[in-house]
């Protein structure tokens, strides 16, 4: 199965592995960035790629049927 997303990059970490396959929901990696990322729970933020540069809001999207995840990326936690 494709890997829909191969990492992910917290406001407080750098880029780490993270996999994640096409039936996964954008919720997932909420959930996932949550768990790793001590400083979520302070401020609100979204989940986003940067190319194309777009906010993924949509818990219930299934990765493998967003564009800027069907053959792999990188998730960004983004501070709004």
């Amino acid at each position: 199965e494709i890997e829909a997303v191969t990492g992910v990059q917290t406001c407080a970490l750098p880029i780490f592995p993270a996999r994640f396959n096409t039936t996964h929901s954008i919720g997932d990696v909420y959930d996932f960035i949550a768990r790793s990322s001590p400083d979520s729970s302070t401020r609100a933020w979204v989940v986003a790629t940067t190319f194309p540069s777009k906010e993924h809001t949509d818990k219930s999207a299934v990765l493998g049927e967003l564009d800027e995840f069907k053959r792999g990326g990188v998730a960004v936690q983004k501070w709004v």
